[in-house]
Protein backbone atom coordinates (compact mmCIF):
# COMPACT_ATOMS: atom_id res chain seq x y z
CA UNK A 1 0.00 0.00 0.00
CA UNK A 2 1.17 3.47 -0.77
CA UNK A 3 0.01 6.57 0.49
CA UNK A 4 0.21 9.80 -1.97
CA UNK A 5 0.41 13.60 -1.96
CA UNK A 6 -0.60 13.91 -5.81
CA UNK A 7 -1.69 10.92 -7.93
CA UNK A 8 -2.25 11.37 -11.96
CA UNK A 9 -4.58 8.48 -13.21
CA UNK A 10 -4.47 9.50 -17.33
CA UNK A 11 -3.18 5.23 -17.69
CA UNK A 12 -1.69 6.06 -20.86
CA UNK A 13 0.30 9.17 -19.63
CA UNK A 14 1.34 6.93 -16.94
CA UNK A 15 3.15 3.98 -18.64
CA UNK A 16 4.18 6.71 -21.05
CA UNK A 17 5.36 9.25 -19.16
CA UNK A 18 5.43 8.80 -14.93
CA UNK A 19 7.41 6.07 -13.72
CA UNK A 20 6.21 7.65 -10.64
CA UNK A 21 3.03 9.80 -9.58
CA UNK A 22 2.49 10.07 -6.21
CA UNK A 23 3.71 12.58 -3.53
CA UNK A 24 4.51 11.22 -0.08
CA UNK A 25 2.37 12.23 2.47
CA UNK A 26 5.40 13.23 5.10
CA UNK A 27 6.57 15.75 2.68
CA UNK A 28 4.08 18.66 1.78
CA UNK A 29 6.22 20.79 -1.05
CA UNK A 30 7.59 17.20 -3.31
CA UNK A 31 6.17 15.88 -5.65
CA UNK A 32 8.10 12.25 -7.00
CA UNK A 33 7.06 12.38 -10.45
CA UNK A 34 10.00 10.37 -11.58
CA UNK A 35 12.13 10.72 -14.43
CA UNK A 36 11.24 10.83 -18.04
CA UNK A 37 10.85 7.63 -19.65
CA UNK A 38 10.76 8.84 -23.38
CA UNK A 39 14.31 10.71 -22.85
CA UNK A 40 16.21 9.44 -26.11
CA UNK A 41 13.08 8.30 -28.53
CA UNK A 42 12.68 8.73 -31.55
CA UNK A 43 9.39 10.27 -32.93
CA UNK A 44 7.58 10.18 -35.97
CA UNK A 45 5.92 12.78 -37.09
CA UNK A 46 3.42 12.76 -39.60
CA UNK A 47 2.09 16.93 -39.72
CA UNK A 48 4.77 18.97 -38.77
CA UNK A 49 6.70 19.04 -34.83
CA UNK A 50 5.00 17.44 -31.79
CA UNK A 51 4.15 20.20 -28.43
CA UNK A 52 7.47 20.86 -27.24
CA UNK A 53 9.25 21.18 -30.39
CA UNK A 54 7.08 23.40 -31.89
CA UNK A 55 7.65 25.44 -28.42
CA UNK A 56 11.44 25.32 -28.93
CA UNK A 57 11.29 26.44 -31.86
CA UNK A 58 8.60 29.80 -31.43
CA UNK A 59 11.17 32.06 -29.06
CA UNK A 60 8.57 33.71 -27.32
CA UNK A 61 8.20 30.54 -24.89
CA UNK A 62 11.68 29.89 -24.32
CA UNK A 63 10.95 30.45 -20.67
CA UNK A 64 8.60 27.79 -20.35
CA UNK A 65 10.87 25.31 -22.73
CA UNK A 66 13.42 25.69 -20.36
CA UNK A 67 11.14 24.82 -17.26
CA UNK A 68 10.17 21.69 -19.58
CA UNK A 69 13.46 20.75 -20.19
CA UNK A 70 14.86 20.97 -16.42
CA UNK A 71 11.44 19.22 -15.37
CA UNK A 72 12.25 16.35 -17.34
CA UNK A 73 8.76 16.48 -19.57
CA UNK A 74 10.06 18.19 -22.33
CA UNK A 75 10.39 14.46 -24.58
CA UNK A 76 7.13 13.72 -22.56
CA UNK A 77 5.17 16.33 -24.09
CA UNK A 78 6.66 15.36 -27.74
CA UNK A 79 5.35 11.36 -27.45
CA UNK A 80 3.12 10.79 -30.68
CA UNK A 81 2.35 7.50 -29.70
CA UNK A 82 -1.26 6.66 -31.35
CA UNK A 83 -4.07 8.05 -28.88
CA UNK A 84 -1.98 9.53 -27.01
CA UNK A 85 -2.34 13.56 -27.54
CA UNK A 86 -2.74 17.16 -25.22
CA UNK A 87 -3.74 20.41 -24.94
CA UNK A 88 -1.13 22.48 -23.55
CA UNK A 89 -1.53 25.66 -21.75
CA UNK A 90 1.54 27.43 -22.97
CA UNK A 91 2.99 31.18 -20.71
CA UNK A 92 5.08 33.21 -22.84
CA UNK A 93 8.05 34.51 -21.60
CA UNK A 94 6.12 37.70 -20.43
CA UNK A 95 3.58 35.30 -18.74
CA UNK A 96 6.43 33.63 -16.72
CA UNK A 97 8.18 36.83 -15.51
CA UNK A 98 4.63 37.58 -14.41
CA UNK A 99 4.18 34.61 -12.69
CA UNK A 100 7.80 34.47 -11.42
CA UNK A 101 6.96 38.04 -9.84
CA UNK A 102 4.00 36.73 -8.04
CA UNK A 103 5.90 33.63 -6.52
CA UNK A 104 9.24 35.64 -5.90
CA UNK A 105 11.30 32.72 -7.35
CA UNK A 106 12.42 31.53 -11.16
CA UNK A 107 9.95 27.99 -12.05
CA UNK A 108 13.02 26.53 -13.58
CA UNK A 109 15.06 27.21 -10.36
CA UNK A 110 12.93 25.21 -8.27
CA UNK A 111 12.87 21.53 -7.52
CA UNK A 112 11.95 19.43 -10.38
CA UNK A 113 9.25 18.15 -8.68
CA UNK A 114 7.23 21.67 -8.72
CA UNK A 115 8.04 21.75 -12.20
CA UNK A 116 6.55 18.83 -12.88
CA UNK A 117 3.69 19.93 -10.81
CA UNK A 118 3.79 23.23 -13.06
CA UNK A 119 3.73 21.42 -15.91
CA UNK A 120 0.85 19.07 -15.16
CA UNK A 121 -0.82 21.97 -14.16
CA UNK A 122 -0.75 23.42 -17.71
CA UNK A 123 -1.59 20.52 -19.60
CA UNK A 124 -4.85 18.70 -20.59
CA UNK A 125 -5.26 15.50 -22.27
CA UNK A 126 -7.06 15.06 -25.58
CA UNK A 127 -6.45 17.71 -28.64
CA UNK A 128 -9.03 20.69 -27.81
CA UNK A 129 -9.82 22.48 -31.35
CA UNK A 130 -10.93 26.00 -30.42
CA UNK A 131 -14.81 25.65 -31.70
CA UNK A 132 -14.73 22.67 -29.24
CA UNK A 133 -12.65 25.11 -26.31
CA UNK A 134 -15.07 27.81 -26.35
CA UNK A 135 -17.98 25.81 -25.65
CA UNK A 136 -16.57 24.12 -22.59
CA UNK A 137 -17.37 25.75 -19.52
CA UNK A 138 -14.41 23.57 -17.80
CA UNK A 139 -11.59 21.07 -18.47
CA UNK A 140 -9.47 19.03 -16.02
CA UNK A 141 -5.64 18.95 -15.95
CA UNK A 142 -2.66 16.46 -15.84
CA UNK A 143 -3.15 17.30 -12.21
CA UNK A 144 -6.54 16.49 -11.58
CA UNK A 145 -7.95 20.08 -11.20
CA UNK A 146 -10.43 21.92 -12.67
CA UNK A 147 -10.22 24.66 -14.64
CA UNK A 148 -13.05 26.95 -15.30
CA UNK A 149 -13.37 28.80 -19.13
CA UNK A 150 -14.98 32.03 -19.73
CA UNK A 151 -15.14 33.53 -23.15
CA UNK A 152 -13.95 37.35 -22.80
CA UNK A 153 -16.73 39.61 -23.53
CA UNK A 154 -14.53 42.87 -24.16
CA UNK A 155 -11.61 41.07 -25.84
CA UNK A 156 -12.26 39.46 -28.80
CA UNK A 157 -10.69 36.01 -29.09
CA UNK A 158 -9.56 35.93 -25.68
CA UNK A 159 -10.38 33.78 -23.16
CA UNK A 160 -10.70 33.47 -19.20
CA UNK A 161 -9.17 30.76 -17.13
CA UNK A 162 -9.78 30.15 -13.72
CA UNK A 163 -8.96 27.87 -10.94
CA UNK A 164 -9.13 28.17 -7.15
CA UNK A 165 -5.60 30.19 -6.82
CA UNK A 166 -5.67 32.68 -9.59
CA UNK A 167 -6.72 33.62 -13.44
CA UNK A 168 -5.02 32.82 -16.65
CA UNK A 169 -5.32 34.10 -20.07
CA UNK A 170 -5.38 32.69 -23.45
CA UNK A 171 -4.52 34.87 -26.14
CA UNK A 172 -4.53 32.90 -28.86
CA UNK A 173 -5.87 29.32 -29.20
CA UNK A 174 -5.27 25.91 -31.08
CA UNK A 175 -2.02 26.05 -32.51
CA UNK A 176 -1.60 23.04 -34.27
CA UNK A 177 1.25 20.30 -33.30
CA UNK A 178 1.23 17.08 -34.55
CA UNK A 179 0.00 15.33 -31.05
CA UNK A 180 -2.28 17.98 -30.01
CA UNK A 181 -2.87 21.97 -29.56
CA UNK A 182 -1.11 24.72 -27.93
CA UNK A 183 -2.60 27.66 -26.13
CA UNK A 184 -0.66 30.61 -25.95
CA UNK A 185 -1.25 31.98 -22.25
CA UNK A 186 -0.73 35.81 -21.29
CA UNK A 187 -0.66 35.03 -17.83
CA UNK A 188 0.17 31.41 -16.35
CA UNK A 189 -2.34 29.36 -13.76
CA UNK A 190 -0.81 28.90 -10.08
CA UNK A 191 -0.32 25.14 -9.24
CA UNK A 192 -2.23 23.94 -5.95
CA UNK A 193 0.52 22.07 -4.03
CA UNK A 194 -0.68 22.11 -0.82
CA UNK A 195 -3.09 19.72 1.00
CA UNK A 196 -5.50 20.53 3.61
CA UNK A 197 -2.89 19.67 6.45
CA UNK A 198 -0.33 21.87 5.05
CA UNK A 199 -3.51 24.72 5.09
CA UNK A 200 -3.96 24.19 8.70
CA UNK A 201 -0.42 24.04 9.56
CA UNK A 202 0.33 27.43 7.41
CA UNK A 203 -1.68 29.30 9.55
CA UNK A 204 -0.84 29.75 13.14
CA UNK A 205 -4.55 30.87 13.74
CA UNK A 206 -5.38 27.27 14.22
CA UNK A 207 -2.59 26.06 16.11
CA UNK A 208 -5.00 24.84 18.75
CA UNK A 209 -7.34 23.06 16.09
CA UNK A 210 -4.08 21.38 14.85
CA UNK A 211 -3.17 19.72 17.62
CA UNK A 212 -6.08 18.18 18.45
CA UNK A 213 -6.20 17.59 14.58
CA UNK A 214 -2.73 15.65 15.36
CA UNK A 215 -3.09 13.96 18.75
CA UNK A 216 -6.47 12.37 17.06
CA UNK A 217 -4.92 10.71 14.02
CA UNK A 218 -6.41 12.85 11.54
CA UNK A 219 -3.36 14.51 10.44
CA UNK A 220 -1.52 12.06 8.37
CA UNK A 221 -5.35 11.42 6.68
CA UNK A 222 -5.42 15.21 6.07
CA UNK A 223 -2.30 14.95 4.54
CA UNK A 224 -2.79 12.02 2.32
CA UNK A 225 -4.17 12.11 -1.20
CA UNK A 226 -4.66 8.91 -2.59
CA UNK A 227 -3.85 5.34 -1.33
CA UNK A 228 -3.25 2.65 -3.58
CA UNK A 229 -3.71 -1.19 -3.27
CA UNK A 230 -2.68 -4.20 -5.23
CA UNK A 231 -5.63 -6.78 -5.60
CA UNK A 232 -5.10 -10.16 -7.38
CA UNK A 233 -2.50 -8.22 -9.75
CA UNK A 234 -4.73 -5.37 -10.64
CA UNK A 235 -3.38 -1.90 -9.32
CA UNK A 236 -6.19 0.58 -8.11
CA UNK A 237 -6.20 4.10 -6.40
CA UNK A 238 -8.36 5.73 -4.26
CA UNK A 239 -8.33 9.69 -3.93
CA UNK A 240 -9.74 10.94 -0.97
CA UNK A 241 -11.16 14.73 0.04
CA UNK A 242 -12.27 16.53 2.80
CA UNK A 243 -13.95 19.36 3.77
CA UNK A 244 -12.14 20.79 7.36
CA UNK A 245 -14.38 23.03 9.24
CA UNK A 246 -11.98 25.20 10.74
CA UNK A 247 -12.32 26.36 14.10
CA UNK A 248 -9.53 29.38 15.05
CA UNK A 249 -7.66 30.02 18.27
CA UNK A 250 -10.26 32.81 18.87
CA UNK A 251 -13.26 30.86 18.29
CA UNK A 252 -12.00 28.67 21.58
CA UNK A 253 -11.11 31.65 23.13
CA UNK A 254 -14.42 32.52 23.31
CA UNK A 255 -15.54 29.43 24.89
CA UNK A 256 -12.69 29.63 27.38
CA UNK A 257 -10.51 27.12 25.47
CA UNK A 258 -6.63 27.92 24.84
CA UNK A 259 -4.76 24.18 24.33
CA UNK A 260 -6.03 20.94 23.77
CA UNK A 261 -5.91 20.02 27.22
CA UNK A 262 -8.78 23.20 28.48
CA UNK A 263 -10.72 21.35 24.69
CA UNK A 264 -10.89 18.13 26.55
CA UNK A 265 -12.18 19.57 30.03
CA UNK A 266 -14.71 21.40 27.42
CA UNK A 267 -15.91 18.25 26.42
CA UNK A 268 -16.11 15.66 29.69
CA UNK A 269 -18.12 19.21 30.98
CA UNK A 270 -20.19 19.11 28.40
CA UNK A 271 -20.98 14.99 28.24
CA UNK A 272 -23.27 13.64 30.29
CA UNK A 273 -21.67 10.09 29.65
CA UNK A 274 -19.32 9.68 32.15
CA UNK A 275 -17.80 6.19 30.94
CA UNK A 276 -16.88 7.99 27.02
CA UNK A 277 -13.00 8.72 27.71
CA UNK A 278 -11.74 11.99 26.87
CA UNK A 279 -9.63 11.08 23.98
CA UNK A 280 -12.61 9.56 22.43
CA UNK A 281 -14.64 12.64 22.99
CA UNK A 282 -11.99 14.63 21.27
CA UNK A 283 -11.85 12.29 18.44
CA UNK A 284 -15.40 12.65 18.04
CA UNK A 285 -15.52 16.44 18.50
CA UNK A 286 -12.54 16.61 15.86
CA UNK A 287 -14.43 14.15 12.89
CA UNK A 288 -17.22 15.95 13.77
CA UNK A 289 -15.62 19.05 11.88
CA UNK A 290 -14.58 17.00 9.12
CA UNK A 291 -16.56 16.12 6.16
CA UNK A 292 -15.47 12.73 3.72
CA UNK A 293 -15.78 14.82 0.53
CA UNK A 294 -14.78 18.07 -1.01
CA UNK A 295 -17.77 20.96 -0.98
CA UNK A 296 -17.75 24.43 -1.20
CA UNK A 297 -19.38 26.43 1.47
CA UNK A 298 -21.98 27.49 -0.92
CA UNK A 299 -22.59 23.70 -1.76
CA UNK A 300 -22.78 22.66 2.13
CA UNK A 301 -25.91 25.31 2.22
CA UNK A 302 -27.25 24.53 -1.20
CA UNK A 303 -30.94 23.46 -1.17
CA UNK A 304 -32.65 19.72 -1.06
CA UNK A 305 -36.24 19.87 -2.32
CA UNK A 306 -38.30 22.12 0.13
CA UNK A 307 -36.33 22.39 3.04
CA UNK A 308 -34.78 25.14 4.21
CA UNK A 309 -32.13 23.21 6.27
CA UNK A 310 -29.70 20.76 5.14
CA UNK A 311 -28.17 18.29 6.86
CA UNK A 312 -24.34 16.52 6.69
CA UNK A 313 -22.94 13.10 8.07
CA UNK A 314 -19.34 14.02 9.59
CA UNK A 315 -16.16 12.25 9.97
CA UNK A 316 -17.37 11.04 13.36
CA UNK A 317 -19.35 8.10 13.39
CA UNK A 318 -23.46 8.75 14.09
CA UNK A 319 -22.64 12.69 14.21
CA UNK A 320 -24.60 15.14 12.10
CA UNK A 321 -24.94 18.60 11.89
CA UNK A 322 -27.38 20.93 10.28
CA UNK A 323 -26.59 24.27 7.85
CA UNK A 324 -29.70 26.23 8.06
CA UNK A 325 -30.32 28.67 4.77
CA UNK A 326 -31.53 32.25 4.57
CA UNK A 327 -32.73 32.82 0.65
CA UNK A 328 -33.24 36.62 1.86
CA UNK A 329 -28.92 37.32 1.90
CA UNK A 330 -26.31 36.91 -0.33
CA UNK A 331 -23.45 36.82 1.86
CA UNK A 332 -22.02 33.75 3.16
CA UNK A 333 -21.88 34.29 6.58
CA UNK A 334 -25.13 35.63 7.14
CA UNK A 335 -27.06 33.40 4.79
CA UNK A 336 -25.98 29.86 6.39
CA UNK A 337 -26.15 28.96 9.87
CA UNK A 338 -24.48 25.64 11.42
CA UNK A 339 -26.61 24.15 14.10
CA UNK A 340 -29.29 26.87 14.49
CA UNK A 341 -30.76 25.58 17.48
CA UNK A 342 -27.82 24.20 19.05
CA UNK A 343 -24.29 26.33 19.95
CA UNK A 344 -24.67 28.50 15.99
CA UNK A 345 -21.96 28.83 13.94
CA UNK A 346 -21.26 30.79 10.88
CA UNK A 347 -18.91 30.95 7.89
CA UNK A 348 -16.41 33.03 8.07
CA UNK A 349 -17.11 34.23 4.24
CA UNK A 350 -13.53 35.78 3.63
CA UNK A 351 -11.52 32.85 5.24
CA UNK A 352 -13.64 30.01 3.45
CA UNK A 353 -12.95 28.00 0.20
CA UNK A 354 -9.55 28.04 1.00
CA UNK A 355 -8.76 25.30 -1.59
CA UNK A 356 -6.22 22.53 -0.85
CA UNK A 357 -4.95 19.42 -2.97
CA UNK A 358 -7.28 17.24 -1.22
CA UNK A 359 -10.37 19.16 -0.45
CA UNK A 360 -11.86 22.70 1.01
CA UNK A 361 -11.02 24.72 4.33
CA UNK A 362 -13.80 26.90 5.50
CA UNK A 363 -12.94 28.87 8.75
CA UNK A 364 -16.10 28.68 11.41
CA UNK A 365 -17.14 32.18 14.22
CA UNK A 366 -17.86 29.55 16.58
CA UNK A 367 -15.94 26.23 18.09
CA UNK A 368 -19.33 24.43 17.07
CA UNK A 369 -19.24 21.58 20.05
CA UNK A 370 -20.92 18.32 18.82
CA UNK A 371 -24.85 18.40 19.21
CA UNK A 372 -27.67 16.13 18.16
CA UNK A 373 -30.05 17.81 15.94
CA UNK A 374 -33.98 17.07 15.28
CA UNK A 375 -34.87 14.97 12.53
CA UNK A 376 -34.28 16.45 8.69
CA UNK A 377 -35.49 15.55 5.18
CA UNK A 378 -31.98 14.00 3.94
CA UNK A 379 -31.52 13.27 -0.03
CA UNK A 380 -28.78 10.48 -0.39
CA UNK A 381 -27.50 10.33 -3.65
CA UNK A 382 -26.13 7.26 -4.49
CA UNK A 383 -23.00 8.18 -6.21
CA UNK A 384 -22.03 11.66 -4.34
CA UNK A 385 -18.77 9.96 -2.54
CA UNK A 386 -15.42 11.16 -3.06
CA UNK A 387 -13.71 8.01 -3.99
CA UNK A 388 -16.37 7.20 -6.69
CA UNK A 389 -15.95 11.05 -8.17
CA UNK A 390 -11.97 9.64 -8.45
CA UNK A 391 -12.80 6.37 -10.31
CA UNK A 392 -14.91 8.81 -12.84
CA UNK A 393 -12.58 11.29 -13.02
CA UNK A 394 -9.94 9.48 -13.67
CA UNK A 395 -11.68 7.50 -16.47
CA UNK A 396 -12.14 10.90 -18.12
CA UNK A 397 -15.36 11.59 -17.52
CA UNK A 398 -17.36 14.86 -16.31
CA UNK A 399 -18.53 13.70 -12.56
CA UNK A 400 -22.11 15.17 -11.47
CA UNK A 401 -22.16 17.56 -14.63
CA UNK A 402 -23.04 20.93 -14.01
CA UNK A 403 -25.64 20.73 -17.14
CA UNK A 404 -27.12 17.18 -18.51
CA UNK A 405 -24.09 16.08 -21.36
CA UNK A 406 -25.51 15.31 -24.96
CA UNK A 407 -24.04 11.84 -24.63
CA UNK A 408 -23.94 9.44 -21.93
CA UNK A 409 -20.90 8.22 -20.40
CA UNK A 410 -20.63 5.33 -17.99
CA UNK A 411 -17.59 3.97 -15.62
CA UNK A 412 -17.43 1.04 -13.44
CA UNK A 413 -17.77 1.19 -10.32
CA UNK A 414 -17.45 -2.52 -8.92
CA UNK A 415 -14.07 -2.47 -7.60
CA UNK A 416 -15.08 0.72 -5.19
CA UNK A 417 -15.85 0.38 -1.62
CA UNK A 418 -19.25 1.52 -1.60
CA UNK A 419 -20.45 -0.78 -4.10
CA UNK A 420 -18.57 -4.23 -3.28
CA UNK A 421 -21.20 -5.69 -1.44
CA UNK A 422 -23.33 -6.85 -3.68
CA UNK A 423 -24.07 -10.53 -5.73
CA UNK A 424 -24.43 -11.11 -9.48
CA UNK A 425 -26.54 -13.34 -11.57
CA UNK A 426 -26.23 -14.29 -15.17
CA UNK A 427 -28.16 -11.77 -17.41
CA UNK A 428 -28.53 -10.30 -21.19
CA UNK A 429 -27.96 -6.87 -20.70
CA UNK A 430 -24.46 -6.40 -21.86
CA UNK A 431 -24.35 -2.55 -22.07
CA UNK A 432 -23.41 -2.21 -18.53
CA UNK A 433 -21.27 -3.98 -16.01
CA UNK A 434 -22.53 -5.52 -12.65
CA UNK A 435 -22.56 -1.58 -11.15
CA UNK A 436 -21.96 1.58 -13.11
CA UNK A 437 -21.88 5.54 -12.48
CA UNK A 438 -23.69 6.42 -15.68
CA UNK A 439 -24.53 10.39 -16.88
CA UNK A 440 -28.02 11.14 -17.54
CA UNK A 441 -28.66 12.91 -21.08
CA UNK A 442 -30.56 16.48 -21.78
CA UNK A 443 -33.13 13.90 -23.43
CA UNK A 444 -34.17 12.61 -20.12
CA UNK A 445 -34.01 15.44 -17.91
CA UNK A 446 -35.80 17.88 -19.69
CA UNK A 447 -38.79 15.82 -19.70
CA UNK A 448 -40.79 17.89 -17.16
CA UNK A 449 -43.51 18.24 -19.32
CA UNK A 450 -44.57 14.37 -18.39
CA UNK A 451 -44.13 14.75 -14.36
CA UNK A 452 -40.58 13.45 -14.76
CA UNK A 453 -38.25 15.08 -12.21
CA UNK A 454 -34.22 16.13 -13.15
CA UNK A 455 -31.69 13.59 -12.30
CA UNK A 456 -29.87 14.77 -9.38
CA UNK A 457 -26.40 16.64 -10.45
CA UNK A 458 -27.43 14.74 -13.71
CA UNK A 459 -25.78 11.57 -13.06
CA UNK A 460 -27.26 8.25 -11.23
CA UNK A 461 -25.86 4.18 -10.53
CA UNK A 462 -27.26 1.51 -12.47
CA UNK A 463 -27.28 -1.75 -11.35
CA UNK A 464 -27.23 -5.02 -13.64
CA UNK A 465 -27.19 -8.01 -11.01
CA UNK A 466 -29.94 -10.35 -12.85
CA UNK A 467 -32.81 -11.94 -11.06
CA UNK A 468 -31.98 -12.30 -7.78
CA UNK A 469 -29.43 -10.39 -7.62
CA UNK A 470 -29.29 -8.19 -4.67
CA UNK A 471 -26.57 -5.15 -3.09
CA UNK A 472 -26.00 -3.89 0.21
CA UNK A 473 -25.50 -0.33 0.53
CA UNK A 474 -25.05 1.83 3.54
CA UNK A 475 -27.09 4.63 3.81
CA UNK A 476 -25.78 8.13 5.65
CA UNK A 477 -26.38 9.03 9.35
CA UNK A 478 -30.16 9.31 10.11
CA UNK A 479 -31.59 10.82 13.03
CA UNK A 480 -33.72 8.63 14.88
CA UNK A 481 -37.09 8.76 14.86
CA UNK A 482 -40.14 8.02 11.95
CA UNK A 483 -39.47 9.00 8.15
CA UNK A 484 -41.20 8.25 4.43
CA UNK A 485 -38.91 6.63 1.77
CA UNK A 486 -38.72 7.28 -1.48
CA UNK A 487 -37.05 5.92 -4.43
CA UNK A 488 -36.06 7.93 -7.52
CA UNK A 489 -35.49 6.02 -10.37
CA UNK A 490 -34.36 7.17 -14.53
CA UNK A 491 -36.77 5.65 -16.34
CA UNK A 492 -36.32 5.20 -20.47
CA UNK A 493 -38.33 4.55 -22.81
CA UNK A 494 -36.70 1.13 -23.48
CA UNK A 495 -38.07 0.24 -20.09
CA UNK A 496 -41.99 0.87 -21.29
CA UNK A 497 -42.11 -3.20 -21.34
CA UNK A 498 -41.12 -4.30 -17.92
CA UNK A 499 -43.20 -1.01 -17.24
CA UNK A 500 -46.41 -2.35 -18.06
CA UNK A 501 -45.39 -6.00 -17.27
CA UNK A 502 -45.76 -7.09 -20.84
CA UNK A 503 -42.12 -8.77 -19.88
CA UNK A 504 -40.97 -9.69 -16.31
CA UNK A 505 -42.83 -8.21 -12.71
CA UNK A 506 -42.35 -4.30 -13.21
CA UNK A 507 -38.99 -4.47 -11.76
CA UNK A 508 -39.89 -5.81 -8.06
CA UNK A 509 -37.82 -5.49 -5.45
CA UNK A 510 -37.67 -7.07 -1.95
CA UNK A 511 -35.67 -3.78 0.24
CA UNK A 512 -35.16 -4.14 4.03
CA UNK A 513 -33.20 -1.89 6.02
CA UNK A 514 -30.50 -3.60 8.97
CA UNK A 515 -32.38 -6.98 7.94
CA UNK A 516 -35.42 -5.81 9.04
CA UNK A 517 -38.62 -4.23 7.78
CA UNK A 518 -38.77 -6.36 4.45
CA UNK A 519 -41.19 -5.12 1.86
CA UNK A 520 -41.57 -5.48 -1.98
CA UNK A 521 -42.18 -2.72 -4.84
CA UNK A 522 -42.12 -2.42 -8.25
CA UNK A 523 -40.88 0.69 -8.91
CA UNK A 524 -41.24 0.56 -13.32
CA UNK A 525 -44.85 0.54 -12.08
CA UNK A 526 -44.61 3.52 -10.57
CA UNK A 527 -43.67 5.36 -13.66
CA UNK A 528 -47.06 7.58 -13.97
CA UNK A 529 -47.92 10.87 -15.62
CA UNK A 530 -50.64 12.54 -17.46
CA UNK A 531 -49.13 10.90 -20.68
CA UNK A 532 -50.67 7.18 -22.09
CA UNK A 533 -46.99 6.35 -22.20
CA UNK A 534 -44.81 8.20 -19.88
CA UNK A 535 -41.62 10.20 -21.54
CA UNK A 536 -37.84 9.51 -20.50
CA UNK A 537 -37.31 11.10 -16.99
CA UNK A 538 -36.53 10.47 -13.26
CA UNK A 539 -39.79 9.23 -11.49
CA UNK A 540 -40.67 8.82 -7.95
CA UNK A 541 -41.50 5.27 -6.01
CA UNK A 542 -42.33 4.91 -2.25
CA UNK A 543 -40.22 2.74 -0.71
CA UNK A 544 -42.47 3.21 3.36
CA UNK A 545 -44.95 4.87 3.92
CA UNK A 546 -43.78 4.69 7.53
CA UNK A 547 -40.35 3.66 9.00
CA UNK A 548 -38.89 4.19 12.53
CA UNK A 549 -35.19 3.92 13.03
CA UNK A 550 -34.41 3.63 16.90
CA UNK A 551 -30.89 5.41 16.61
CA UNK A 552 -29.09 8.27 15.16
CA UNK A 553 -26.94 6.17 12.75
CA UNK A 554 -26.17 5.15 9.62
CA UNK A 555 -27.99 1.89 7.93
CA UNK A 556 -28.06 -1.19 5.86
CA UNK A 557 -29.96 -1.08 2.82
CA UNK A 558 -30.75 -4.05 1.15
CA UNK A 559 -32.19 -4.88 -2.30
CA UNK A 560 -32.69 -7.89 -4.05
CA UNK A 561 -34.37 -8.04 -7.75
CA UNK A 562 -37.35 -10.25 -7.96
CA UNK A 563 -37.97 -10.31 -11.68
CA UNK A 564 -37.05 -13.05 -13.85
CA UNK A 565 -36.85 -10.10 -16.76
CA UNK A 566 -33.52 -9.02 -14.87
CA UNK A 567 -32.14 -12.07 -16.24
CA UNK A 568 -33.92 -12.65 -19.69
CA UNK A 569 -34.59 -8.95 -21.41
CA UNK A 570 -31.37 -7.38 -22.40
CA UNK A 571 -33.23 -4.19 -21.87
CA UNK A 572 -33.82 -4.52 -18.49
CA UNK A 573 -31.51 -2.10 -15.31
CA UNK A 574 -32.19 -0.82 -12.72
CA UNK A 575 -31.43 3.28 -12.62
CA UNK A 576 -30.83 4.71 -9.00
CA UNK A 577 -30.74 8.28 -8.65
CA UNK A 578 -32.02 9.20 -5.11
CA UNK A 579 -33.38 7.85 -2.04
CA UNK A 580 -35.00 10.31 0.53
CA UNK A 581 -35.83 10.22 4.05
CA UNK A 582 -38.81 12.68 4.97
CA UNK A 583 -39.44 13.39 9.01
CA UNK A 584 -43.01 12.17 9.56
CA UNK A 585 -43.96 13.72 13.14
CA UNK A 586 -45.83 12.05 15.56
Amino acid sequence: MKNGKNIFHFSLFISLLLSTVIMTSCDADVFDLGSDPAEGSTYKVSEGNPISTTLAEDERFSEYVAVLRASGLFNALNQSTTGVSFTAFAPTNEAMAEFEQRIGAKVNAQAEDYMKSFVLYHTVKDSITSDNFIKKTSVTNLAGDNIEIEVDTINAGEVILTNNNSDGRVTEMALPASNGKIYVLSKALTPLVETLYDRLKQNADYSVMLAAIDETGWGERLNTLSVTTTENGVQTTTRYNFTVLGVTNAAFAQAGIHNVAELKAKLAENNNDSEISTDSLLRAYIGYHILKTKVSAEGMGALQGNSLTRMWSTGADNLVFTIENDTTVTEINEKYTLNANGTAAHFVEKNCNVLALNGYLHQLDSWMPVWEPEQQTVVWDFVDNSEIQSVVTDAGVEYQPVEAPKKQEKVRLTNTALFQNYTANDHKNNNFDDIDYYTVTATVTKALESGAKNANNNDCVVFNLGNAGSATLVTPTIVRGKYKVLLDIVYTVGHSRFRTKQVGTGGTLEVTFDNENKKYVAPYTQVTSTLANPLAGVYTTTLYDEIEFDTTSTHEFKFTIKDSAATTESGFSLQFDTMTFIPIED
